[in-house]
């Protein structure tokens, strides 16, 4: 038979104690006592044999009955807590940023192009203002080429003036295609 430390604690141990606490108030006498009136132990032989305890001991001893009991199981271990990968699917958006307003509810079916949820997202802002000027100075420029074109038709702009008004119309281009 097996004797786990939690079987030891409940089973032998409290009668251990008993017996020892015993056998030690049962030494502790004021009179000198000769050796050979608790002879078990100390003559070495290993039969055990029972004992008296004087009646100017019996004020220090206490008897209590012992009864076997249980330890509650307490199992403390360390972890994290993960999803589960099999019943989760991540989302990933086009844009950085916090999660603003979530729309639909765990387990609801959703269909193609329909919005799950609102990123706001202080680079995508930024980017949508980037691109709204680059496409109003490509307008703007688109406008000054045109008009520096009719004022070259007509002599009344140097041809340096037309190339500068086409140069800037086409850095505008540029720069709106790089916005999109």
């Amino acid at each position: 038979m097996k004797i786990t430390p939690m079987k030891f604690a409940r089973n032998v141990l409290p009668g251990a104690l008993a017996l020892l606490c015993c056998a030690a108030l049962a030494g502790c006498s004021g009179k000198d006592q000769p050796t050979s009136a608790y002879s078990g132990s100390a003559s070495g032989s290993s039969k055990s044999e029972l004992f008296s305890v004087p009646k100017e001991q019996m004020d220090h001893v206490q008897v209590l009955t012992l009864q076997p009991s249980s330890f509650p199981r307490v199992l403390r271990l360390t972890g994290t807590v993960a999803y589960n990968g099999f019943a989760t699917t991540p989302v990933i958006t086009q844009v950085s940023g916090p999660v603003s307003r979530v729309i639909v509810s765990p387990g609801e079916h959703v269909h193609k192009s329909q919005p799950m949820l609102y990123v706001s997202s202080p680079d995508y802002s930024q980017l949508r203002a980037n691109y709204l000027k680059a496409r109003d100075a490509h307008s703007l420029a688109h406008k000054n080429y045109a008009r520096a074109q009719d004022l070259y038709a007509h002599h009344a702009i140097a041809q340096r003036d037309l190339q500068t008004a086409e140069s800037a119309e086409i850095q505008a281009q540029a720069d709106q295609q790089a916005a999109e």
